[in-house]
């Protein structure tokens, strides 16, 4: 029972930590496209690019992180 949650949690965590390290790196990639191809100044690149991995890293975590319990909260409904 107890191996059971911490497997879980574990993998949770794993997902939620893989998700962030994505969102870091196409954070750093929007922002060097942005800034260095389109010449667009590194203020308004860094917002966008932010917007960006904010926007990747919620869907990534509804859809995949928290899928369970997203099943969860639906079926209580």
């Amino acid at each position: 029972m107890i191996k059971k949650i911490i497997k879980k949690h574990f993998k949770r965590l794993f997902k939620y930590a893989l998700v962030g390290t994505t969102g870091t790196l196409i954070n750093l990639s929007v922002l060097y496209l942005l800034t260095e191809f389109f010449n667009i100044w590194y203020i308004f690149s860094a917002i966008i690019a932010t917007l960006v991995a904010f926007i990747t890293n919620y869907i990534a975590n509804t859809l995949w992180t928290y899928r369970d319990a997203m099943k969860k909260l639906e079926e209580s409904r």
